[in-house]
């Protein structure tokens, strides 16, 4: 078998390893084994399993550096493993859950939804990915937590990277329950905020911010379709406008160019998707979201450029913001 036939043959067992850690989470083995080896049998008693066809699962675990096998077959943690864990800071763990319900089947209709109208996400579940978590609480829960893991990550490299006025007032676009402008503020005491989001997405919930943010920060229900607060001095789309084709978004900053004063600007947190041949994140998560989000997509520098553009505004600026860019924008 040369080189390349083993390249491929990777490639294509890279399912295999998916489900390997999608079993895990499901029997919650990351929370189960800790600093300290636990035997086979205590691990097959919790879980249900029988101790031969745990072990097999295991040791596959093991030889991916998930867990770590020690004497008598008991099984310790590794760093990787503890990244999946519930008391994990990191989003990796609501992620691979995301894979097991939904995301494994919904790729699996990739062929289909290239030949189709209608979104991957639809064919499986027949509704759309909004008007699922409408009908299912619990997963629109678990939904909201992985968005606000993301908002949080953003938040504090915005704050972090990006040097904002004293007083000035920040106007978070979608942005849920505040988690991104909660870190910026957090590092901004002049810094003023409103959270501005749909009434169904909003999440009027304080119980995660002081006291002294509060008194800073005002959150409003709306439609960012029909109109947002006027007058910030910032107005930040952070993973917004990936959600929708080119007309939608075009909406979204039509409302938000309204509301801008003449000295205003605007921060776009996107992926960029590179235009060589090497891999790149937003390249996958471009897919992601065509077989989620009817319309959804990433674009290129020219496209978020164009794009912008359309609606009478410049982009004038871009700096990376981890993974994201954060695109300055004001009005022509």
């Amino acid at each position: 078998m040369n080189a390349a036939e083993i390249k491929l043959r990777a490639m294509a067992s890279g399912y295999q390893v998916t489900q390997l850690l999608c079993a895990a989470m499901k029997l919650r083995l990351p929370d189960l084994i800790g600093d300290h080896p636990v035997p086979l049998d205590t691990l097959a008693h919790k879980t249900g399993c029988t101790d031969e066809v745990l072990y097999r699962l295991l040791r596959a675990l093991s030889s991916h550096g998930i867990f770590v096998e020690k004497a008598n077959k008991a099984f310790a943690s590794t760093p990787l493993s503890e990244l999946m864990s519930s008391g994990s800071d990191s989003r990796v763990a609501a992620e691979i859950e995301s894979i097991a319900d939904f995301m494994y089947a919904v790729w699996g209709q990739l062929p289909t939804s290239l030949r189709s109208s209608k979104t991957a996400f639809e064919h499986v579940f027949g509704a759309t990915n909004w008007e699922y978590r409408a009908k299912h609480p619990e997963e629109n829960a678990k939904f909201n937590r992985r968005m606000a893991g993301a908002a949080s990550q953003k938040g504090r490299l915005l704050a972090n990277s990006y040097a904002f006025p004293g007083d000035t007032v920040l106007v978070d676009v979608g942005g849920g329950s505040g988690a991104l402008l909660r870190e910026v503020l957090s590092q901004h005491a002049k810094v003023k905020g409103v959270v501005f989001d749909q009434p169904h997405v909003f999440q009027d919930d304080d119980s995660e911010w002081p006291r002294d943010l509060l008194e800073r920060c005002t959150f409003k229900a709306g439609d960012f379709f029909e109109s947002v607060p006027a007058d910030g001095d910032f107005y930040i789309l952070a993973g917004v406008l990936h959600d929708w084709d080119d007309h939608n978004a075009r909406r979204i900053l039509q409302t938000c160019r309204a509301a801008m004063k003449p000295r205003s600007r605007m921060l776009i947190v996107e992926f960029v998707v590179p235009s060589d041949n090497e891999p790149h994140f937003s390249k996958m998560m471009d897919l992601y979201m065509f077989l989620t989000n009817v319309g959804g997509r990433e674009r290129t520098l020219p496209e978020w450029s164009a794009l912008v553009g359309s609606v009478e505004l410049d982009l004038e600026a871009t700096m990376p913001l981890g993974a994201w860019s954060c695109l300055q924008v004001h009005a022509v």
